[in-house]
């Protein structure tokens, strides 16, 4: 018996999580194996539960079983911690050996850590002394003093936390703030009871308890007050050196920058360039500085970069640039750039100019000079202007829709130089003065070119990536993402050592001339010539071909006795090169259905299906975050998610008709939140009904399984749940006749693959929403008796 889940690699498991672990079990002996168990040894991890898999009662001669079982990590109730563990099992059964296995385990916690609590006083931040003072003579500020909490946690967020805290002098009670969630850092604000004054070295407690999965912390930190003002001394020169050390407190300690960086750094990000020389002022003098910056996620060096930046060359500025977005930058004219943003760009944009006038350039003149100058037509130019009125102007004349030109304000200059990340930064900034028509990175046909638009299938890609080449069919409905898939492949190869890959997409049956012009050969080549120069490749050096619609080249395979496919499987055996067929309906016909096929020995089938429901939820929301659009409650994004059933393409039209509306020509009228009134509109728009609408002839290529299959579905799409008897039934009462049984199963399986139905327990349903709204709008029972009186 052999047992194992392939390379036993680190197991993360988060907190509060059963994670599931997958074992392929397989009888390698003669006889059958009874009772397989996997069970936790004595010796685990302590702090590792088991949870294993059911029992296999038998297992036959070289069978091969999964078995799933689940992995827990206990963190610990008060300031949880991860760690790692050994999780050691045996695989036993009933008369056999134990087998034993050791996987190490990782276990993540939420970690939280309190930064600084920060007293600040009433009427703009008034020392304690002051408010003691005032409160004597009866004369305290009648506004509230908050208590300022900064914490940070770890790349694991809390769920809901309620935060309690204690502070001597003060009631009972504790003051109590509910998170709903909490990640990268939180600032809380407490509110004392009105006139409370915390004493001299106060200590406040701070407990956070998080109850899903349950988890308490507790902090104790020294409050941060106000410095006490020097001892008042007889005559004069006390007061004056009083006077002096208030003057100094007020403009150092309790200058508006520093507390507003204190509390919240990455406010950092959000400074005019001009105020960046006083604030790294004011924080080193208050030793605050490195604090400010580590919580922002900004390098010194990166800060000293942005310091300079106004005063430099164009040159120098666009180097910068360009060295922080990771792209090269080369020069068109003495202030024009050009920036190859590349497949990983959030948006829909390879290339942009980047506009860098002198301070003494003022913007009307700029303006007029990239109205004249041809390489700027029709290109999205960002300017970047040293002189901040100037670039206000700019920021101005740049939200015309007229025009393509990209000025940010003077906070989104300071979040290019400064941000943790410069893409993001820029694919904001553009994103805001662009027509999001034009930036979409929601493609609607096609597959996902770009790396950044790619959600998901990492199961698939690891089931590929990780193993030694060998050819694949890959199998799937129209618009289900084989394409995007077999580009993302192509993008991971695409530097793999030893291995030469080439995409490429058929139109029609014939396939040699296009593998000849990828392999730079003539275009008459013939299969000897190419099957020869493959042969001929470099020892060690192997080719992979991904060939995207492959239907009528394997339709045309078939009467030629697939006399190209031998030869290419030849070629695999010798491991020169390798094959990845993608298609839909042909070729799974010949795979699955044709059990005489040699499709079947020539590759493992890989079936794309929905996209999983995380990658939906990233595909719907991240490149809309990254043009700093969101939806305005969960509501509405559940509503398209669950609307468009798992279908990628569905969820791309959507949010590209969301966008359409979203970046209305005049700025005043362009939002940034997505409503359930845009939803709707977006899945009833005409270009989803065409999508939705495209099944009915695109199912076959031959007329009587298409028009069987539309019969099938005009039959069932109102009920939405059907067997195979009540279907029979149901077309027989519609008087299409008696229809053989096999070509009904034949018929919903050609529906399950194209993602129309799905089957469990030999009970079918309709797994896209959407389509059944649709369809059930379109008087299906009509289209029934149409498809009836056609096919009589």
């Amino acid at each position: 018996m052999d047992a194992g889940q392939g390379p036993l690699s680190t197991l993360r498991v988060p907190d509060g999580e059963a994670t599931p672990v997958i074992f392929t079990v397989r009888n390698s002996g003669q006889g059958r194996i009874y009772w397989v168990d996997i069970a936790r040894a004595e010796d685990s991890g302590p702090r590792l539960t088991f949870f294993p898999p059911p029992t296999r009662v038998i297992l036959e001669p070289g069978e091969s079983v999964e078995m799933k079982g689940y992995v827990s990590f206990y963190t610990g109730y008060l300031s949880p911690q991860g760690g790692e563990e050994t999780l050691r099992l045996q695989v036993t059964t009933a008369f056999g050996k134990p087998v034993a296995l050791s996987i190490p385990v990782v276990g993540e916690s939420p970690r939280l850590e309190l930064r600084e609590a920060l007293w600040q006083g009433p009427g703009g931040g008034m020392p304690t002394w002051w408010q003691k003072a005032t409160s004597w003579f009866g004369a305290g500020n009648e506004e509230s003093s908050t208590i300022a909490v900064a914490l940070a946690t770890g790349e694991l967020p809390l769920t809901r936390t309620e935060f309690s805290l204690f502070l001597p002098g003060m009631p009972d009670d504790p003051a109590i703030i509910t998170q709903p969630r909490v990640a990268g850092g939180v600032a809380l604000k407490f509110t004392p009871p009105m006139g409370f004054v915390p004493p001299d070295e106060a200590r406040v407690t701070l407990s956070a308890f998080q109850p899903d999965p349950p988890h308490r912390w507790l902090f104790e930190e020294r409050l941060t007050l106000p410095p006490p003002p020097w001892h008042l001394y007889l005559g004069l020169a006390v007061l004056f050196l009083a006077t002096l050390s208030v003057l100094y407190y007020l403009r150092l300690y309790r200058h508006p920058l520093v507390r507003r960086l204190s509390v919240e750094p990455v406010e950092l990000l959000r400074l005019a360039p001009a105020q960046l020389p006083q604030a790294r002022k004011l924080l080193t003098r208050t030793r605050r500085l490195d604090s400010v910056l580590r919580a922002a996620g900004v390098e010194g060096s990166v800060l000293d970069s942005a310091l300079e930046h106004g005063g430099q060359s164009a040159k120098e500025r666009a180097g910068q640039l360009a060295a922080r977005l990771g792209v090269t930058a080369e020069a068109l004219t003495g202030e024009l750039w050009r920036l190859g943003l590349g497949d990983g760009f959030p948006l829909n944009l390879n290339e942009c100019l980047l506009c860098l006038p002198d301070d003494k350039q003022p913007a009307p003149a700029l303006l007029s000079a990239l109205a004249a100058e041809p390489e700027a037509a029709n290109r999205v130019v960002v300017i970047l202007h040293p002189a901040e009125s100037e670039q206000s102007r700019l920021h101005k004349a740049a939200n015309d829709p007229g025009n393509l030109y990209v000025a940010p304000d003077a906070a989104g200059m300071t979040a290019l130089l400064l941000s943790p990340d410069p893409v993001d930064a820029l694919s904001r900034i553009i994103s805001a003065q662009i027509r999001l028509t034009r930036i979409s990175p929601y493609q609607t046909g096609g597959g996902a070119r770009r790396e950044s638009m790619f959600f998901g299938r990492g199961q698939l890609i690891a089931h590929v990536m990780n193993r030694d080449l060998t050819n694949y069919l890959v199998v799937g409905g129209r618009q289900l993402g084989k394409s995007s898939l077999l580009q993302a492949l192509a993008r991971r190869y695409r530097d793999h050592p030893g291995v030469d890959c080439y995409y490429l997409g058929l139109h029609d049956a014939t396939l040699v001339p296009y593998l000849a012009r990828e392999l730079g050969l003539a275009a008459d080549t013939d299969l000897e010539a190419l099957i020869a120069h493959l042969g001929q490749g470099e020892a060690g050096h192997r080719a992979l071909f991904l060939i995207d619609e492959a239907d009528e080249f394997v339709a045309a395979e078939v009467t030629r006795g697939y006399a190209t496919l031998r030869k290419f499987r030849s070629l695999s055996e010798e491991g020169r090169a390798y094959f990845v067929l993608a298609g839909f309906w042909e070729l799974y016909r010949h795979v699955a259905l044709d059990y005489q096929s040699p499709l079947k020995n020539f590759g493992e089938v890989l079936q794309v299906e929905a996209l999983e429901p995380e990658a939906c939820r990233s595909l719907a929301t991240e490149p809309m975050a990254r043009m700093g659009i969101g939806y305005r409650e969960e509501a509405v994004l559940a509503r398209l998610l669950e609307a468009t059933g798992g279908r990628a393409n569905l969820i791309s039209i959507a949010c590209n008709e969301i966008l359409k509306k979203l970046g209305a020509p005049k700025a005043e009228e362009r939002r940034r939140h997505i409503d359930e009134e845009d939803v709707r509109e977006a899945l009833a728009n005409r270009n989803m009904h065409m999508a939705l609408d495209g099944w009915e002839n695109a199912i076959s290529d031959d007329p009587s399984e298409a028009r069987l299959g539309r019969m099938v579905v005009y039959a069932t799409v109102s009920a939405g749940r059907f067997d195979l008897g009540g279907l029979a039934g149901a077309l027989e009462a519609a008087g299409a006749g008696r229809i053989p049984t096999r070509d009904l199963e034949k018929t919903l399986e050609l529906l399950s693959l194209a993602y129309l139905i799905g089957e469990e327990d030999g009970e079918y349903h309709y797994r896209v929403p959407l389509f059944r709204e649709r369809m059930k709008k379109r008087a299906p029972e009509r289209l029934l008796a149409d498809e009836v009186a056609g096919s009589a």
